[in-house]
């Protein structure tokens, strides 16, 4: 024999990649030197009892808190295990650092072990002293409610309350005296949380307080919360039935009473409005009357007003829907062959689509019109010179390109084109950058007809023989020039934008700042004379507080403070007030959101910093009212260190600080005005306040002279071409889209500006996150949130009245699915990504608090700015619908005035940017380690082994380590597998299991390959590598090769009776194997085999002839039962006749129980000398190798705990998974869901087939049938999918792998054995009548208690229909019954005592009643035989039948699919538990 010498013999990096998720040294691909496993900062000692105990806990959930409390050592023998021992260290320390001070990091970035890091804070910094009691218990006895929620309130002062009795560290006590103390801290808690409840609750306090004896203060914050509970739900069913009432319907009016034909459009008798010609157009050389003109115009004004209060919740009139139709039959040139004149647009019009050649949408012709030719219906990209114009949205009418893509059309309208010829049912497309004039439809409805050359193009009126246009060819299309006065304006009016409109933009100011910026802004001379009903509603007051004349030089010689809140309505991120600070020279404003007045002093000072970095200024003079948030120690201090004049208004004189106050109204008037105008959320008000601040910065001031507090500060004028509306519609480019054919965009709302990106701040309509982007589409005259717009914009003083319990009325808000999570302070820090809307990032507060979690307040436009030429292109390409993209990254940073960050909103950055979702290839030098990435749904959250005993976690981690290989190929890399073989190669020949001989003529020999399998100690370390040397005897053919077959393979039940036994009689549990076990037998037939794989060489034309058994022949284990069974025998042990696999040997004092299953051997009794006098035995006569105690048998772990024996088959489960890419999918609850029944026909209503790969399909069910062993639960449906093993489909593959969805749940659960008071049998049997659709057959199925261990049980289809559930179930029960008598004789060759008679749980009650009635009927004579086989057991007292409910019936679960709770309570009663299960 020649082994390969070129082996790699550097394999002990296999340890490496076989470092299972319990090992210390292993490391998760999200364990990264950057990760912050804990939210709080280590500060210095009035801090570090909470951090040591953040610390020390999460270093357990990660299992690295062997590296700093020094249990985990750096291995000396193996250098690869070493260097990951430093890599884990460094990572650890990492995480220590990240968690402390920058202070306390600087002291110790020096450091490399992990372990003296943590000793020499734990001794720096662990000691308790009387100030840090003194503060805590300050802040105890200060706490107070504040307006906040009941809930978050006890949870404040119960946090403190623990902390301090940490500190405190009493002795423990069981004296009555500790009792009373006990008593006393109560009582002292319950005044603590009484004392800071807010006033309204003054009258449950006292009646709290008058109750004798007092309540504990969890009682006390039980009624409170439930008197919180029942005003909310009050003022909800108050809100919601006014508006169930504002939203009824009207009253439908008298349709018995006959009334003359009058159309209800024009209001002329004689005709419907189906029939009307205003509506349905005017047959040809009709002459209208002068009373008809004048109703029409009458008409046509009143629709104006209709169309002028019109909403994106429009809902059209059926004369409306009649001309919209007429419009859609028109098919008038809809079969004429198409015309290139033009070349480029054809439109064919039909029911909610149109067809167009050509795409307009990314080509830049600015605003011109093109006379086409080839199209039939005029088309215009905007709306702004259309008459009678109605709204389409919600016919979902499009324009399809042949590239695939599509444009929407939005409204449908009448054009004048001069003082005769009005151009009819004009289509408005707002993403087409050009306008069409059709050819066809002008001269067939306008009698106005077109004369083409070479290279102009003339378009005449006919009936009045005047010359409209003229056009001139560019690129083959013609485009119109303009010939009159009314044509110029028409075609020319576009190029600017409606001053309306940037009034909406701006934050609805005055005109006469739309007056200043008409040298700067696009802004169209036509003035709508309507007044503006949202400057009405957000503006307008009784009265304005004159100005100051007073008048600063500089910046901070004087600024203005107030705070402004609470607001009833909490923002999203939890923000009640906002601190407003106004500079008296330039009026600049700064908002700082907080979320209590706490906050106050500590903002201010972040001010004073950002004032004094960002423009070498000091505050000098500070002015503020009497507020306590102003007026206190803290800040009166800091005022005299830093030399800063503080000046307070008298009492009751707001007047005294009226530039705050009117800033105030001024942010107010503007925050309200936008929130009208988008009508998003209440809990948005937070983003009003914040835009219009930085609108407000931007605006010029008459007190300013004109100038913008912006020019002031940076001596530049302010960029404005980049704002747009707040609250419109808008889509932002999807970079990373999955697929060819995935969306290329996100439809999202505009709620802000960022002075810390270039982009624009969006909420995702889907989902429900924020985000910034730069490619962004906006609709500026689109409002997705006034969808659901309510009456809250008729109360002006929405603000300060507005409750909560109207938020609750309102339909679903943005932040229904946002989650905000708390840092030690408080502070709710929210980020989230794109592409994982449900995954949160949290940061610590300490280190955002000025540079994410609070930002300025944004005059800083050097992040969406656009330079000249992009501004021009905007205004050529804007249109009324305000159709935008905006690009802000074409200026260089290099060209900025401004210093970036100056000034900016003072308010949460609460998310990142986008991340990439590409896949990615990890680096080479990754590939022999074992590297997940991060899945939501991670293997780590269903198993977990901190609950396991050092035993059994040494055993199970031990267990992973080592993968055995598949093939040859794979072993012959390995030197273990290869002296495996060799050792395997050396026994073959030394028995003489083969001769070498020519293959006679006529024989073919059946194959061969090897088998490789690890045998485990009980801690789970590798005992040996086990090689095999297999025949491949299933191509043996009876008669030829053999002739008689035997497997001695022990039944599970029978294992789990004698496992259940030594569980209740602490007999201890033995494993070993017998070595070569096959090779002990002579083979009576002529098999031949071909050379085993590695050890002849491959040109060698001779055959082993066997004289041997050898492994997988058919009759090799018939050949090994015979041995073994002599030899058993010969020592004294004797052959159960219930179980032939099962051996006992019974003496006076003792007995000896051995299992067989092939070569594997349990043994057990309750005689320990005896037990080593039959392993003595045994190796005198078989080469056996002892295992020690039970652990790991036929790929089941048998596990030792304190309720008892635990068998489960969580390695083989988690492989199964592996082997399927199951391991990262979302688990279920239950195996197959309820009322599913599996049947052998295709689905009609969903794609169904049958599956060609047959042979994977029966793979996985053989799997999952193997899996049963330990998991009873899975039975019914592996016994559903197990009938369609040969003609599988695609939903039996889909039920399949919902199966390892919920085996992903817990793949560590498994059968119990505990300890119990008898061995009584207790059997409950069930069935489920006609289940098989294709059959009506019943299932069967039954379960069987040996005291109270699950030992039997059976889920399986009946051989025959049943005529009634009656009968059904007694089938069932026979069944059950018959494994019942099979296993008392089981238990009585094991001299195990059992009460008889066994009761036998039916919930029929027929079933019951038929049992015990000893007259047969004539329904039931067809199944006598069951009959008799139950009532005989009955009357001889070997059964008895009983009625169980259904709820109650365990054997349930094995008959159906049940619900996720029922199916819950029964697994609780089949007694699985699964140990590997996460704590939390």
């Amino acid at each position: 024999m020649e082994v390969s010498a070129s082996v790699n013999n550097n394999k002990t990096g296999d340890k490496m990649s076989n470092l299972d998720f319990g090992d210390p040294l292993y490391l998760h691909s999200s364990d990264t030197n950057n990760l912050s496993i804990i939210h709080l900062k280590l500060t210095g000692t009035e801090n570090y009892t909470i951090w040591a105990s953040s610390m020390e806990l999460a270093l357990l959930v990660k299992n690295k808190s062997g590296f700093i409390d020094k249990s985990c050592k750096k291995p000396t023998d193996n250098p690869i295990l070493a260097k990951q021992w430093e890599r884990c260290n460094s990572v650890v320390l990492s995480w220590i650092l990240n968690s402390i001070s920058e202070e306390l990091y600087v002291g110790q970035i020096f450091s490399k072990i992990a372990s003296e890091v943590w000793d020499e804070l734990k001794e720096t910094y662990n000691k308790i002293d009387g100030s840090i009691i003194y503060k805590l218990h300050k802040q105890i006895n200060s706490a107070s409610q504040n307006g906040s929620l009941i809930s978050d309130y006890y949870h404040k002062l119960n946090c403190m309350w623990r902390q301090y009795d940490t500190l405190i560290d009493l002795p423990k006590c069981t004296c009555d005296a500790a009792n009373e103390l006990t008593k006393f801290n109560q009582r002292i808690k319950l005044m603590q949380f009484l004392m800071g409840l807010d006033d309204v609750y003054q009258p449950l306090r006292t009646q709290i307080l008058s109750k004798d004896p007092l309540p504990s203060v969890k009682n006390a914050f039980a009624l409170i919360s439930n008197e919180e509970s029942h005003r909310g739900i009050s003022h909800t069913d108050k809100s919601q039935v006014t508006a169930f009432v504002a939203k009824g319907p009207e009253q439908k009016k008298n349709q018995h009473k006959r009334e003359p034909l009058k159309c209800t459009h024009c209001n002329l008798t004689g005709h419907t409005a189906d029939k009307c010609y205003e509506l349905v157009g005017y047959p040809p050389n009709y002459n209208k009357k002068p009373n008809l003109q004048r109703s029409q115009q009458s008409k046509v004004n009143q629709s104006k007003m209709v169309n002028s209060a019109q909403t994106n919740s429009f809902q059209f009139t059926p004369e409306q829907v009649n001309k919209i139709m007429s419009l859609i039959r028109d098919t008038s040139g809809g079969n004429d062959p198409v015309s290139n004149m033009s070349g480029t647009i054809f439109c064919s019009i039909s029911w909610k689509t149109f067809n167009c050649l050509n795409s307009f949408k990314d080509i830049n012709y600015t605003d011109h019109w093109i006379i086409d030719s080839g199209a039939n219906q005029h088309m215009v990209a905007s709306d702004c010179n259309l008459i009678n114009c109605t709204n389409v949205v919600e016919l979902n009418l499009t324009v399809s390109h042949p590239n695939g893509t599509k444009a929407h059309i939005t409204k449908i309208g009448n054009l004048k084109l001069s003082e005769h010829i009005t151009l009819k049912d004009v289509l408005v497309i707002p993403e087409y950058n050009v306008n069409l004039l059709s050819v066809n439809k002008m001269a067939k409805e306008n009698k106005v007809y077109s004369l083409f050359t070479e290279s102009t193009c003339y378009v005449q009126d006919f009936l009045r023989q005047k010359l409209l246009m003229t056009g001139s060819e560019v690129g083959g299309l013609y485009f119109a020039n303009t010939m009159n006065k009314s044509l110029c304006n028409i075609f020319s009016n576009n190029a600017k934008i409606p001053a309306t409109l940037w009034h909406n933009r701006l934050g609805h100011p005055s005109d006469k700042v739309l007056h200043v910026l008409k040298g700067v802004l696009p802004i169209s001379n036509h003035e709508t004379a309507d007044p503006c009903d949202i400057c009405h509603q957000a503006k307008q007051t009784r009265f304005v507080f004159k100005p100051s004349n007073h008048k600063t030089n500089e910046l901070g010689d004087l600024v203005h403070m107030d705070l402004w809140g609470p607001f009833k309505v909490t923002s999203r991120e939890g923000y009640k007030y906002f601190l407003t600070i106004v500079d008296d020279y330039s009026r600049a404003v700064w908002i700082y959101l907080l979320k209590s007045k706490d906050e106050t002093f500590r903002y201010i000072n972040a001010f004073f910093k950002l004032i004094a970095t960002q423009f070498k200024q000091h505050i000098k003079v500070c002015r503020t009212d009497n507020g306590t948030e102003f007026v206190n120690k803290q800040l009166g201090m800091f005022f005299e260190q830093n030399g800063v004049i503080h000046q307070t208004s008298c009492a009751y004189t707001p007047q005294q600080n009226g530039i705050v106050e009117r800033k105030h109204r001024h942010l107010l008037n503007t925050a309200r005005s936008l929130m009208f105008q988008a009508n998003v959320p209440l809990n948005m008000w937070n983003e009003c306040v914040l835009t219009a601040t930085y609108l407000i910065n931007r605006l010029p001031s008459s007190v300013l002279n004109g100038k913008s507090p912006y020019e002031l500060l940076f001596k530049t004028k302010p960029l404005l071409s980049h704002l747009r509306s707040f609250g419109c519609l808008c889509f932002c480019t999807n970079l990373n889209p999955e697929n060819k054919f995935d969306s290329r965009s996100f439809k999202c709302v505009f709620i802000g500006y960022s002075a810390e990106k270039r982009g624009y701040k969006m909420w995702d309509l889907e989902r429900k996150t924020v985000f910034f982007s730069r490619d962004v589409k906006f609709y500026e005259d689109l409002f997705p949130f006034q969808q659901n717009k309510t009456d809250l914009q008729k109360n002006l003083k929405f603000f300060d009245t507005i409750f909560e319990n109207q938020m609750q009325s309102k339909a679903p808000t943005p932040d229904d699915e946002v989650k905000v999570t708390q840092d030690q302070e408080g502070h709710d820090i929210q980020v989230q990504t794109l592409e994982t809307p449900a995954s949160t990032v949290r940061l610590d507060a300490d280190d955002t608090a000025v540079r994410s979690h609070h930002r300025c307040s944004s005059f800083d436009d050097s992040n969406i700015d656009l330079d000249s030429d992009t501004l021009n292109q905007d205004q050529e390409t804007t249109n009324a619908r305000d159709t935008i993209v905006v690009e802000p990254d074409l200026v260089p940073m290099t060209d900025l005035k401004e210093p970036e960050g100056a000034l900016g909103h003072n308010h949460p950055q609460n998310t990142t940017q986008r991340r990439s979702s590409r896949e990615s290839n990890l680096p080479r030098r990754f590939d022999e380690y074992i590297i997940e990435g991060k899945v939501k749904y991670g293997i780590e959250k269903v198993v977990n082994y901190s609950n396991l005993s050092p035993e059994n976690f040494c055993f199970t981690s031990n267990l992973n380590k080592i993968a055995q290989p598949k093939n040859f190929k794979e072993a012959s890399n390995d030197p273990n597998w290869i002296n495996a073989m060799n050792i395997e190669m050396e026994a073959l020949l030394k028995n003489n299991t083969w001769i070498l001989t020519d293959l006679p003529k006529g024989r073919k020999p059946i194959g061969c390959k090897w088998l490789y399998k690890i045998k485990h100690k009980p801690n789970g370390e590798v005992d040996r590598y086990k090689a095999r040397l297999v025949a491949k005897g299933y191509s043996q053919r009876e008669g030829l090769d053999f002739d008689e077959t035997f497997s001695p393979v022990v039944k599970m039940a029978t294992v789990r009776c004698v496992l259940s036994i030594a569980v209740q009689k602490d007999w201890p549990l033995y494993q070993f194997d017998v070595d070569n076990a096959f090779l002990h037998g002579t083979l009576n037939e002529e098999v031949y085999m071909t050379l085993p794989e590695g050890y002849y060489n491959k040109n060698e034309s001779k055959v082993c002839k066997l004289i041997k058994s050898l492994y997988g022949l058919k009759q090799a284990s018939r050949q090994w039962n015979e041995t073994l069974t002599a030899a058993l025998t010969s020592i004294g042990f004797e052959q159960s006749k219930n179980d032939y696999s099962l051996f006992i040997k019974n003496t006076k004092n003792s007995i000896c129980v051995l299992l067989v299953y092939v070569d594997d051997i349990i043994l057990t009794g309750d005689d320990e000398s005896e037990l080593k006098l039959v392993k003595t035995q045994l190796k005198n006569k078989f080469k056996i190798k002892d295992l020690g105690e039970l652990k790991y048998f036929l790929g089941i772990e048998v596990l030792k705990s304190s309720t008892g024996l635990i068998l489960s088959q969580r390695k083989y489960c988690l492989d199964l998974l592996n082997e399927y890419g199951m391991l990262g999918s979302k688990p279920v609850s239950n195996p197959i869901e309820q009322n599913i029944v599996v049947t052998d026909k295709q689905n009609s209503y969903k794609e169904d087939f049958e599956l060609s790969n047959v042979t994977n399909y029966q793979k996985l069910i053989g799997k999952l049938i193997y899996l049963t062993i330990t998991r009873p639960d899975i039975s019914y449906t592996v016994g559903c999918l197990s009938q369609f093993m040969h003609k599988p489909l695609d939903s039996h593959l889909k039920v399949a792998m919902r199966l390892l969805r919920y085996l992903k749940e817990s793949p560590g659960k498994g059968c119990l054995f505990s300890k119990g008071e008898n061995f009584n049998l207790t059997a409950y049997a069930d069935s489920d009548w006609g289940k098989c659709l294709a059959t009506r057959r019943s299932i069967s199925g039954y379960c069987i208690y040996l005291g109270n261990t699950l030992v039997s049980w059976k889920s399986k289809k009946q051989p025959f229909v049943s005529r009634s559930s009656a009968e059904a179930e007694y089938r069932a029960m026979g069944v059950a019954g018959c494994e019942v008598i099979w296993l008392t004789k089981l238990l009585a060759d094991l001299k195990i005592k059992h009460q008889l008679p066994v009761p036998i749980y039916c919930d029929n009650k027929a079933a019951v009643l038929i049992s015990a009635n000893p007259v047969f009927h004539d329904r039931t004579k067809h199944f006598e035989s069951d009959l008799h086989f139950i009532r005989e057991k009955v009357v001889s007292g070997m059964f008895r039948v009983e009625k169980i409910h259904t709820l109650d019936q365990p054997a349930d679960i094995f008959t159906k699919g049940l619900g996720i709770s029922q199916h819950k309570v029964l697994c609780k009663k089949l007694q699985l538990i699964d140990i590997f299960i996460p704590s939390n």
